[in-house]
């Protein structure tokens, strides 16, 4: 069930709360990397952090979909300070849908 939270669409107001990233109004352990729960809350907003091991090289496609904004960013360790922005979006769009746009 969601929890009282931060109001507001914009990224920023997540990221610049007095509670982020360190004191989140909850948790969990991810199976996959998505969320398939659609119309779960408003003023929603979420972070994961994770490692990415491909097990083939080679080019690999990455996309997201969001209610409002997403923003995902890889690095290429453990150091946060590798961290860059490759995919971000700031329209709606349904689940699963990762059309070009």
């Amino acid at each position: 069930m969601p929890q009282p939270g931060i109001g507001g669409n914009l990224l920023g107001t997540l990221t610049g709360h007095t509670n982020y990233p360190g004191r989140p109004s909850g948790r969990e352990f991810l199976t996959r990397f998505e969320s398939l729960q659609p119309n779960w809350n408003d003023s929603y907003g979420t972070r994961v952090t994770g490692f990415l091991a491909p097990t083939v090289s080679g080019d690999y496609r990455l996309a997201v979909a969001a209610d409002e904004v997403a923003e995902l960013y890889l690095g290429t360790g453990t150091n946060a300070a590798s961290k860059a922005l490759v995919i971000g979006s700031e329209v709606f769009s349904r689940i699963l849908d990762f059309d070009d746009r």
